[in-house]
Formats: structure tokens, sequence, C-alpha cells
């Protein structure tokens, strides 16, 4: 154990650090290249000074060592392993400055070398000061760079990432909750295929803007290297690259059996299945960097999004590989962002894609599987109008969510994935021109927003609109879905069409909420044919709303009634011309008579000038202002009477007035129950209507929300009454019963 505490200087030649104290928090400074041996873990709070462009390489057999002092001068740092173990070399200083290249030049073929940062200054000129994978061609199962947990915003102009060697997953992470932004295009200088990852678990946002592109002169066709470290045997590949494979082609390589086949490819995943099971190379273990001769197989770049962080990929991509989302989210803003259309992107379950920015994707295939993150979709529009060029598959039940803008899936071919459900939800608006074609999927819409079908979908699952509006447009239609939905809060709007004919073998579900101020689901439509509609209702709480509107029709309806329809629910009619073109379920007119034998009282307790309660106030004003004509009335609900120097009609004219202000219930107006303010001078009759009297001011705020509250459906009435030269004036509520 070494106790002194002063600086290392290293002017040529190697150190060896062989245990955990061998290293004493001491400064060490490069002069020159030299190699750092660490045979144990090890940690040193001194600070690295790194001078005369000197490259410092890092090796270590299972071990981690962690700098948390800075790394500072003009040259660079290089981590490798020695041995059959991992490295993670972590530089945890947040004042890091040196300005040289990071190379990872692993020699070993199964276990990954990794370089944790928690700062990284960039260089002044474009193209120093890389970060290079696989320099040197050594090869490993990953190499990964990455942001600490305690890092702080990296932004990279000049540095740029270099995808070298034989390596086919180069591992790029942000663990930290600060921003990591990649404005450098990709370097791409191996020529075997390559996987980039972009991963991390942060909740720092990290960006990569420049460009990702296959090598420009690959490796030519008809070999590829294996990706996946194999312990056991099987009949499954992952290669670095599927593109240019074909089921039936033969594939050769060390551990394979004459004759083997390709019996399946997942273009999405670049995994390949194998006629015959491998048994070679110590019982299958064999690593990454493996080479298998296939016919036409190419080599290109793909990117895989990995771990639970956000990455932002906003480049004008051209790389031909796949994408894979298999954790946390990729958000594209870049048209070309996912690269080339040729192979396709599948995102996995609890994963997502996200899209902003107004941007036109290209006929990338899409395969989708699960919710999202939260069930904020698999498939997620944040922002901007945004149009999907291509066609979608569902790997399993799916959802697409619009959270603002408009979001447009304008491929016309057919969506498959037999039986999986698919849930379309958000504030924005989206539109599918494709075929919903996934057998006995259901399709749930959700949310407030627009769901717009623009073809004619073959799916037989059920449609639910539980929110919101599904739409569709003058081609579209959904006549093979098993049956229809429509929430209290739902509409299905077939405006666009010239006539939408409700089908005879779907059943069409109007869910009405009777619950606070009453909704009810409807069909929107021009001309509305219902010979073959076989109705039902789902009903929340007791109907007590005067309407409830099921359909609405600009031109005509053909049929007289639904073909089928439960009765109406009590003291309700189904109107089918209501205010001349709704279909509507009508209370039937309430009647003074009803309002005052629903509290119980009979007999003379019944009449309308009575005062059973003896509070003073008659049983037609308690109808009128809301109260309960049994119990007593609460004096908040009384009229208020004030004198005011206003301006009610707006004219800019301020006068004195008497303003009277009272509550006046929508069920008394629909029983014809009058109510007016009277006004007089004296209290000695006559009293004078306010009605009609020369410079009266009458203000009503329909359904006006009272403190305290009222009942439902309860208007204000302000009634401001000019004083004149009265310096007396006193106001009263007349109410009449028919």
């Amino acid at each position: 154990a070494n106790t002194f505490n002063g600086g290392i200087i290293v002017n040529e030649g190697n150190i060896v650090f062989n245990s955990l104290t061998a290293i004493n928090n001491n400064a060490i400074t490069f002069n020159a290249n030299s190699i750092v041996n660490t045979f144990n873990n090890s940690t040193t709070s001194g600070n690295i000074t790194l001078n005369n462009g000197s490259q410092v390489t890092i090796i270590g057999n299972v071990v981690t060592f962690t700098v948390t002092g800075n790394v500072l001068g003009s040259g660079g740092i290089s981590v490798a392993q020695g041995g059959q173990g991992s490295i993670a070399l972590n530089l945890n200083g947040t004042g890091n400055n040196f300005t040289g290249p990071v190379r990872f030049t692993a020699n070993n073929n199964t276990q990954p070398a990794t370089m944790n940062v928690a700062s990284l200054p960039d260089t002044d000129t474009s193209g120093t000061g890389n970060i290079t994978f696989g320099a040197g061609g050594a090869s490993s199962t990953s190499h990964n760079f990455g942001l600490s947990s305690n890092a702080v915003a990296v932004a990279l102009t000049n540095r740029r990432f270099e995808m070298a060697g034989e390596n086919v997953n180069q591992q790029i992470n942000n663990a930290s909750a600060n921003t990591l932004t990649i404005n450098s295009d990709l370097l791409v200088t191996g020529t075997r295929a390559k996987n980039l990852v972009l991963g991390g678990g942060g909740a720092g946002l990290s960006t990569l803007a420049g460009a990702i592109a296959n090598h420009t002169t690959p490796t030519a066709v008809g070999t590829v290297p294996n990706s996946e470290r194999k312990t056991a045997n099987g009949n499954t590949l992952t290669l670095g690259s599927v593109e240019g494979i074909t089921v039936g082609a033969t594939i050769t390589g060390s551990i394979l059996a004459a004759g083997t086949t390709i019996t399946a490819v997942n273009p999405l995943t670049r995994v390949v299945t194998l006629s015959t099971t491998y048994t070679g190379g110590n019982n299958g273990n064999f690593s990454p960097g493996v080479i298998f001769t296939i016919p036409n197989v190419v080599n290109s770049v793909s990117v895989t999004k990995s771990g639970t962080s956000t990455w932002v990929v906003s480049g004008n991509n051209t790389y031909t590989g796949p994408t894979l989302v298999s954790q946390g989210v990729l958000n594209i803003q870049h048209a070309n962002a996912l690269g080339a259309t040729t192979t396709g992107t599948l995102v996995t379950s609890g994963a997502a894609l996200q899209i902003q920015g107004g941007i036109n994707v290209g006929n990338e295939a899409l395969t989708l599987n699960g919710t999202g993150i939260s069930t904020n979709g698999a498939l997620r529009n944040i922002s901007g109008d945004n149009t999907y060029g291509g066609l979608l598959t569902l790997g399993g039940l799916s959802r697409i969510q619009n959270d603002a803008g408009s979001l447009t899936l304008s491929n016309t071919g057919t969506i498959t994935g037999p039986s999986f459900g698919l849930t379309v939800g958000g504030a924005g608006n989206t539109t599918i021109n494709s075929i919903i074609g996934t057998t006995t999927g259901v399709l749930l819409k959700q949310g407030s927003s627009t769901l717009t079908l623009g073809n004619a979908n073959t799916y037989t699952g059920a449609t639910t609109v539980s929110d919101g509006t599904l739409a569709l447009g003058a081609t579209g239609s959904i006549t093979t879905s098993a049956s229809v939905t429509l929430g209290a809060a739902a509409s299905l709007d077939t405006s666009a069409q010239t006539t939408y004919a409700i089908p005879a073998a779907q059943p069409l579900t109007f869910g009405i909420d009777a619950t606070g101020s009453g909704s009810s689901g409807r069909i929107v439509a021009a001309n509305l044919d219902i010979t073959s509609a076989a109705v039902t209702y789902t009903i929340t709480g007791t109907p007590d709303d005067p309407v409830y509107v099921l359909a609405t029709y600009s031109g005509t309806l053909t049929g007289a009634a639904f073909a089928s329809v439960p009765a109406a629910p009590t003291g309700y009619t189904l109107d089918y011309a209501y205010e001349g073109n709704k279909i509507a379920l009508v209370a039937a007119a309430p009647t003074y008579a009803t309002w005052i034998a629903g509290f119980g009282l009979t007999g003379l307790n019944a009449l309308a000038t009575a005062d059973p309660d003896f509070d003073g106030i008659s049983n037609s004003a308690e109808m009128v202002l809301g109260g309960n004509p049994a119990t007593g009335m609460n004096t908040a609900l009384l009229p208020t009477i004030a004198l005011v120097n206003a301006d009610p009609d707006g004219d800019t004219i301020f006068a004195d007035y008497l303003l009277f202000t009272y509550r006046r219930s929508d069920l008394s107006v629909s029983a014809a129950v009058t109510a007016d303010c009277e006004t007089d001078t004296d209290l000695v009759a006559p009293w004078t209507a306010a009605t009609g009297a020369p410079g009266v001011v009458i203000l009503v705020n329909d359904n006006f929300t009272f403190t305290p509250p009222a009942a439902a459906n309860t208007d204000r009435v302000r009634v401001y009454v000019p004083r004149g030269a009265n310096t007396t004036l006193f106001g009263r509520l007349r109410v009449v019963v028919p």
C-alpha cells in the first residue's frame, strides 16, 4: 500500500497498479504515450494530465477504474481489456477538458468495454478528438460510451463517433439528468455490418442531430458477422445484417453443418432461423465477429434504442438496416430519421416511437407492440402536423396517441395483425388512410380528438368510441365491424358521405350519461338511413334532462323508426323528427302539477299559492327559484335587490338603477311558469311589470354557476329598472302558473 501523496510523472513506459491501494489519489501526468494496467478495482481523486497529445490506454480484466478528479490536457484516453473479462472506465470529474481522442481498443471477443464520463469538452476542429469504437480492429460484444449519472450537459459538434473494426454493436448511453447533444455525423470506417445502440436510463434528453449512414464501400455482399454471443446449442443467429437474405438461402460457417439453410428471417430483429442445430464451437459458444457466408447479404448499419431514456434523432439518415425500439423513447424529428425505407422499424412492448416537428416520413414499414410508456402510445405524435407513410403491422395489442397537432397514416395498404386490438387516443386529431384488416381485432377510440378513417376497413371486431369523434371519410367504412358503441361523450361523424345507412348486422349502442349536466352518444350524418338499425342504450344514472340527442342529419331521414330499439326511459319518448333534423329521447313536457307531486304534496298544500313549509315563499316561487316547497327555503336562493350606478346596455352611459337579481330554473320555463320583476314606489297597488317597461334592461346568464350551487340548469336573471326621480323604489318577484 502506497502512502506518498505526491504526483506521478510518466515520461516513458507504462504503469501497473497491482492492488487496491497501489494508487493513493496521486495526480498523474503523462508526457508520452503510455499503458496503465490495473488488476483490481481502483479509484483515484487525483487529476490526470495528458501532455504532448499523449494517448493513455487503460487495461483491465473484470475491473473498474474510477477517476473522480479531472482529466486534463491535449491527449486522449483509450480503454482496453486485458483478458476474458469486462472493463469499465469512469471519468467522474465534471471539469474534464482533455481534447484528444477517445478509443476503445478491446482485444476480447466476449465481454464489453465501457467508458462513462461526467464531462467531455468538444474540440475546436471538426473531426478531431473522435470517439472511436473498435480502434485498431478490435472486436467485442459491445463497446459502450456514456454520460455517468452525475454528468453535466455535453454537446459535441466537432468530435465524431466512429464505428471502426469488426464490432457489430456500438453503444452510446446517457445515465444523467442532463442533455447529451451530438451534432456531428456518425463516421463509419469499419466495412462490416454495424448496429448503433442508443441507450441509457437517465432522465436527460439525448439528441443525435448528425447523419447516420452505411459505410460508403462496405465489405462485398455474401458474408456477414454474427452480432450476439452464443453460449449454448441452438438454431437461431442474430446477425450484423440480414439485408438481402432470402428464406431458403444456404449459410456456411465453421460451426454449422453442411447444407444448412435459412428457414426464416426477421428483418427487424436481424434474427435468422436455421434448418439445423449448431453444436460446434465449444458447445455452441462463439462470439460476435464470427463470419458467416450467405448469398446476397449486405453489410449495412442498423439502429437500436435501448434503455429507459429518450433519444431524439433529427439527422438526414440514409442507413439501410432496420430500426429497433426495444426500450424507452426514440423521438424522430426528420423525415429520414429512420434511414432508408428498405427494412422497417419495430417498436417492442413498453417502448415508444415519437414523431414531431411537422415531418413527412416515407414508406418505412412500422410494427407496433403494446401501449407504449405509461399507456401513452407505442406510436405517439408529440406536436406538429406529421405524416407517416409506412404501412403498420400490429405485433400485439397496440395504442397510437396524438398529444397535439395532427397525425396522418397515409399508406393505403392493409394494417395486419390477426385479432390484435388497436386503440387511438389523445387530444390531437388522427387520420388513418390504411385499411384496418386485423380480423377480429377491436378498434377503440379514446380522447377528445377526432379519428378519421379514410378507407374501407375489413376488421370484424367491435368498434368503441368512448370519447371524442370517430369520423368516416368519403370512402371510409366500418361495415364489417361486429358492433358500434358510442360513449356518452362520443360521436360517429359520417357527414363526409352522401348517405350513411346503419348496417343491419351491426348493433349500435348509444351511451347516455344522466349524471350532472347529462350527455349522449350520437351519429352525425348528411342523409341518414335507419331502416335496418338495431339500437340499444347504456344508461348511467336516471335520465332527467329535457332531451338526449342520438343523431343529427342535415339532409333527409330514411326509415320511420329504428328496426329495433328498447323502450324509452320512463318519462321519455323517442322523437325521430326532433327540431326537424334530429333523433332524440325527449322528456315529456314538465308541468307545475308533476313538479309539486314529486315532493309528496297534495290537496291545498299543492296549490301554486300555498306555503306548506311556512317559509313565506309560495310553491310557485320555489319552483322558479329551485327551492324545496316541503322543507323550507334556503335563504341564499332568494332574490336580491340593490341600488347601482351602471351601464347595463353597454352604451357607455351610466345611470342609477334598481338591480333585481333572481334565479330561474329551466324546469319552470319548460312548464310555462312565468316569472317577472315588478316595482312600486309605495307598496300600494298597482305594481309595474319590469318586462317591456321603458328603459328596463334584462340580462340572462344561461345555466349560471352560483354560490352556493343552484339546482341543475338554473339561469341568473338580472333586471335593471331606471330609478329616475324616485327616491324610493321597491321590487318583488311575481310568478304565474298556467
